[in-house]
Formats: structure tokens, sequence, C-alpha cells
């Protein structure tokens, strides 16, 4: 019975080592996981940058918003390339806080008002007979349509709001929106729960 009683006790203690074990595995995964996203999240820094993100969003989508409206109103005007060169100011004022994904997405976007700028801009000085000046006709309508079609827009008013849409979608700000509704939902429900 002595000895018995000592293996059954020495496996308890082995099993309650490797519990005690776990435990504190758990504990430690747990801990560091909420210093991540205390640097991550709560950070000075991560709140700077989510801040300079977020100017970086007003001003660009406001400014995009306006040179499609523009577009919508007048159509192809030289001073889009003008239009275009302003976007990238603003991309430029905020890189340090922009993603190499973000930007590299917003290039296209830019480099088609550009080209519709542009090609308007040489447009009137190309004689009327000139296969230049289809070739112009040509490239400017393609751009046009590019910008139109890496949207999948339809014709009219509905063009700019989808393509702010798709802006919204490359800068991020749709998905932390879809966020912040899905935290309100999870809080309201456990407000819920905890009434009943």
């Amino acid at each position: 019975p002595g000895v018995i009683s000592l293996i059954i006790a020495g496996v308890q203690a082995i099993v309650q080592f490797w519990r005690d074990r776990l435990a504190y595995e758990r504990q430690m995964a747990i801990q560091q996981q909420q210093q991540d996203f205390t640097i991550g999240i709560a950070s000075k820094m991560a709140e700077e940058t989510f801040n300079k993100h977020v100017e970086f969003c007003e001003k660009y989508l406001n400014r995009a918003h306006d040179i499609l409206q523009d577009i919508y109103r007048n159509g192809a005007q030289p001073e889009l390339y003008e239009s275009a060169k302003s976007l990238v100011r603003i991309r430029d004022e905020y890189a340090a806080w922009l993603t190499e994904e973000i930007e590299s997405n917003l290039l296209p976007f830019e480099q088609n008002i550009r080209k519709i700028g542009s090609n308007k801009l040489i447009l009137p000085s190309t004689a009327p007979s000139s296969l230049t000046r289809r070739e112009i006709i040509d490239r400017l309508s393609n751009a046009l349509t590019e910008l139109l079609d890496r949207t999948g827009v339809i014709e009219g008013q509905g063009n700019i709001i989808k393509i702010i849409s798709v802006l919204r979608d490359v800068l991020g700000t749709n998905q932390l929106a879809e966020l912040r509704q899905s935290s309100l939902d999870d809080a309201i429900s456990r407000i819920r729960n905890n009434k009943k």
C-alpha cells in the first residue's frame, strides 16, 4: 500500500506539473497577444498612423470626388492633367503613412486621370485630318473606358459613386467601417444577452 500510494502521488504530481505548465504557457500566450495588441493598436505610433491614414483618405477621396464630378460635368479637359498631379501631391504628403499596396493600387487611377488630361491637352494642336488626332481621341476614349472598366461601372452619375467605392476599398475605409459595425453589433449582442 505504501509503494502504490507513492506511485499514485508521483503520477498525480507529474499530471499536476503538466497542467500547471500548460496553464502557464496559455497565460504567457495570452499575455504576448495582449502586448502585441497594445503595441500594434493602442500605441501612440499606431494611433498616429491611423490618424494620418484617416486624414489622407479624407483629402484623397474629396479630391478624387471633385475630379470625377468635373469629368462628369465637363468631360475630358486639359486641366485633368494637373488634377492628377494634385492627387499625387496628396499621396506624397502622406507617403510615410501609406502601405506600398495602397500606393500601387492608386497609381492606375491617377495615371488614367493624367492620360485623359494629357491627351486632351495635345488634341487641339493636331490637325483635324491627322492620323495622330484620331490616335489621341482613341487614347482619350481608352483611358476613360479603362478608368470606368476597372470599377465595373455603368454610364451616368453612378460611375462616380462606384469609382469612389473602389477607392474606399483600396484605402481600406470600407473594411474599417465593416469592422466598426461588426464591433458595434457584437457589443449590442452582449448587452442584450446580459439583460436576459
